[in-house]
């Protein structure tokens, strides 16, 4: 095996192995929130609201609006396009916030006690003023093996369209 070979299958099992512990820690987190009870099952909206104030600096305000039809529950926030990390982290669990003394979420646990609403969560929003985004988190696995297999940027529904549109 020629050594660019080998390096690309250790690259492959190195990402493999992430991914493997990161559902694990997931599937592990979510089973944490579902069964502590009354303490998480409200605590949501607060997650969120939180997330959306984020988004923008401190001295900044953020507008929301909050709608509820049939059984879709939608969330939109005026706060600034996400980054790239902010995504990546929505979908591999964690906090890209950790080292912002401004911002109040910083342990990654708070966009996941969404879950405990509904285990599939469509998330859409910008990238930049041009760019759009829209894809589903599906944590209804049984197990970390089926949340693995369920996270998306492995299957390629991460598909940024053009265009742009206000949220409010």
């Amino acid at each position: 095996m020629s050594t660019a070979t080998y390096l690309k299958v250790f690259e492959d099992t190195r990402t493999q192995i992430l991914v493997e512990n990161n559902a694990q820690t997931i599937f592990d987190e979510l089973a944490l929130l579902a069964n502590s009870g009354d303490k998480f099952e409200r605590r949501w909206l607060w997650e969120l609201l939180q997330n959306a104030k984020d988004s923008v600096p401190s001295e900044q305000q953020v507008d929301i609006d909050i709608a509820l039809t049939d059984n879709i529950l939608t969330f939109q926030h005026s706060g600034n396009p996400f980054r790239k990390e902010e995504i990546i982290h929505l979908i591999y669990h964690g906090s890209s916030k950790k080292d912002l003394d401004d911002k109040s979420g910083k342990f990654g646990t708070g966009f996941l006690a969404t879950h405990l609403l509904s285990r599939e969560v469509v998330i859409s929003g910008f990238m930049d003023p041009a760019q759009s985004f829209c894809f589903c988190l599906d944590r209804h696995g049984a197990s970390s093996l089926s949340e693995r297999k369920s996270q998306p940027l492995f299957v390629g529904v991460l598909t940024p369209q053009v265009g742009s549109k206000s949220l409010f």
